[in-house]
């Protein structure tokens, strides 16, 4: 009985009761959280997968980038990738091991051939070197100036009767004939060194005053300005100002020297350089930018010139190789013709002339110089009335013979038969200057009074006729001349298309360095 009422008036155990309460909570919520921890791992993994799948998609489309065309390059300098290099081993060499089963397809996403990229590759190629072309052909120019120059004031010495060089003042006493024969041919060489006449000389010298007022304030701001130009390089790239180079005792305390460890210098360092390469995108400058490239990559009917035994230019492409060892040339001794160097055989004359057959292109040439140099020889004798006289007695004796032979039935002015003559001589000159040009030698631009002044060669012409073709058809014959030298098909940038547990993810990544196609990714 008594154990009874122990056990009755013994109270219940609250915290037994709690305990199997959280005991059946976590029974309960341990499901859940364990399924939201799997989620999150799952999701963390998926996401480690994408950014491991973009990585080596990056480097998939960078690899294919790098298998560049290298004679499309050194030849002709174009970035481009032959389609048949484009390849997936990048990716699964580098992608984990759930990775292998994900479907990767890679693409060209541009072509070489594009006008708009080819243009931009052109431009950004020649941005340099054309201008380095240009002063190296004006400063060879000089040159010849100079040497013709000093060949006159050799002539201007007193010649005896022999030929030989005689000085007038060998004798104590000269003979006044002798002084009179050297002052006569004295003046005689200073009127040939006049370039036109005195009217032109005295013309010249009235404009000059007459815009002195404008002109000398102009030459005097565009002074300042270069000065201060050229003292904001010598501050901004030297550490140095020149006339401190070489000096022991000078401190290196004038100007500044670029900071390499701060990101800005290096950005504009680098934003500097940039501006050397970046296509140019004035239309006229493009026009001449091209004009060079075809002069330059492209040999044409003349590779080299040889003025004289002391003077041979050739011409050279931008790898280096000289043009005459590109082609085939039937007078020389190259016995290695083979398929490459008969296509390159008048390759700049089909690129102007959009011909296939380079021997109608070399004619169709011919015939465009033949019929410029004929304009400017009859615009020769248009402007020189003297010129024009000279045919009036043949042309009056013509008239006679006509009008006697057709017993005065027929009867043709004199007039006309002048004008008939010169463009005939015309035609005649244009015929000898055609032919010298053809054969690599100099002919005079314009002849006034027999003097002359600029002389062009044959490849001078073919810049004339390159500026006279529009620009969109003078692209397609680039292109269409690199693919007969190199056939196949190139891009200029690459497309990478990954699917992985239904994502898809997008990169593009290009030549971007001279192309406006920049990376691009994009997920689905």
């Amino acid at each position: 009985m008594k154990h009874l009422m122990l056990r009755k008036n013994k109270k219940p155990n609250i915290c037994s009761r709690k305990g199997g309460a959280v005991t059946l909570f976590f029974c309960l919520i341990i499901g859940v959280v364990c399924s939201l921890l799997l989620i999150c791992f799952e999701s963390a993994a998926e996401r480690s997968d994408e950014t491991e799948m973009i990585r080596a998609g990056q480097a998939a489309a960078e690899v294919s980038l790098a298998a560049y065309d290298l004679d499309l390059l050194e030849n002709f300098g174009i970035w481009g990738l032959d389609n048949k290099r484009i390849t997936t081993d990048a990716f699964y060499a580098l992608a984990n091991t759930r990775l292998q089963a994900a479907d990767v397809y890679i693409e060209s996403a541009g072509n070489v051939f594009d006008q708009d990229y080819l243009l931009n590759q052109i431009t950004s190629f020649m941005q340099v070197r054309a201008p380095a072309g240009w002063i190296n052909r004006f400063a060879a120019e000089l040159r010849t100036a100079g040497e013709s120059v000093g060949g006159i004031h050799q002539e201007n010495r007193s010649i005896s009767s022999s030929g030989q060089p005689k000085n007038i003042f060998q004798n104590e006493i000269p003979d006044i004939d002798e002084i009179m024969d050297f002052q006569m041919q004295m003046q005689e060489q200073m009127y040939k060194l006049i370039p036109y006449n005195l009217a032109i000389s005295s013309v010249r010298e009235g404009l000059k005053w007459i815009l002195s007022p404008i002109i000398k304030p102009l030459e005097e701001f565009s002074e300042d300005l270069f000065e201060e130009f050229v003292t904001n390089i010598f501050d901004d790239c030297l550490p140095v100002y020149p006339e401190d180079f070489g000096l022991e005792t000078s401190i290196v305390a004038s100007g500044t020297v670029p900071d390499f460890l701060n990101p800005a210098v290096i950005a504009d360092l680098s934003a500097a350089v940039d501006s050397l390469i970046k296509p140019a995108a004035n239309l006229e400058w493009q026009k001449l930018l091209l004009m060079e490239y075809c002069i330059s990559c492209f040999p044409a009917r003349i590779t080299s010139y040889n003025f004289d035994a002391s003077e041979q230019i050739k011409l050279k492409s931008p790898s280096g190789e000289a043009h005459d060892s590109l082609v085939y040339l039937q007078n020389s001794n190259d016995d290695l013709k083979t398929e490459e160097k008969a296509k390159r055989v008048n390759e700049l004359e089909k690129i102007i002339t959009n011909e296939d057959d380079g021997e109608i292109a070399v004619k169709r040439i011919e015939g465009n110089i033949l019929m410029l140099r004929s304009i400017i020889r009859m615009l020769e004798t248009i402007t020189d009335q003297s010129r024009l006289e000279e045919y009036r007695p043949a042309a009056g004796m013509l008239s006679a013979c006509i009008t006697a032979a057709s017993a005065g039935s027929v009867y043709i002015d004199t007039e006309t038969l002048v004008w008939i003559l010169a463009v005939a001589d015309a035609v005649r000159m244009g015929v000898q200057d055609t032919e010298d040009l053809v054969s690599g030698k100099r002919v005079a631009l314009w002849t006034y009074h027999d003097q002359s002044t600029i002389e062009l060669v044959y490849h001078d012409y073919l810049r004339m006729f390159l500026l006279a073709v529009p620009q969109d058809e003078l692209l397609e014959s680039i292109g269409k001349q690199i693919r007969n030298l190199l056939p196949g098909e190139y891009a200029s940038a690459v497309a990478v298309n990954m699917t992985w547990h239904g994502n898809s993810i997008n990169i593009t990544k290009g030549y971007r360095l001279y192309a406006n196609n920049g990376d691009s990714s994009e997920q689905r």
